[in-house]
């Protein structure tokens, strides 16, 4: 990607040199975040972020609202984890970090299942519209 846009920007007659100086720095500096937030790419960490969310088999509110104020949690103690969802098909760029982020469900199958991956995210990808 890092190499296609430096081509592109190189051959781009609208920018003077010190300009495309410019734009070469800012991409050779850019991150690129492919698949999972280090959080939550295995399912040990999946299931150790979890672990304290107490859920009921028999009061589906309670559990919901028990859900969304752990979410809060979460999000508060990690923002990387709180900005993307890995099901996502939406790849964004956080311009304050320079960095572009690719969820894991932005990949087409056969790359979105893989038997070794966290059974969490094969199962919750299954049937989101691809866009």
């Amino acid at each position: 990607m890092r190499d296609m846009l430096s081509s592109l920007v190189a051959n781009l007659s609208v920018f003077n040199q010190d300009s495309k100086k410019k734009v070469m720095n800012k991409l050779e500096r850019l991150k690129i975040t492919v698949g999972f937030p280090d959080s939550v790419d295995t399912t040990q960490k999946v299931d150790a972020l979890y672990a304290k969310l107490a859920l009921s088999k028999t009061t589906f509110f309670e559990n919901w609202l028990e859900a969304s104020k752990y979410k809060m949690i979460i999000a508060s103690a990690d923002s990387k984890a709180a900005l993307f969802d890995a099901t996502s098909s939406m790849v964004f760029y956080e311009a304050m970090k320079n960095e572009v982020v690719i969820p894991a469900g932005a990949l087409l199958p056969p790359l979105l299942y893989s038997p070794q991956g966290v059974p969490a995210y094969n199962y919750g990808s299954f049937g989101q519209p691809k866009q």
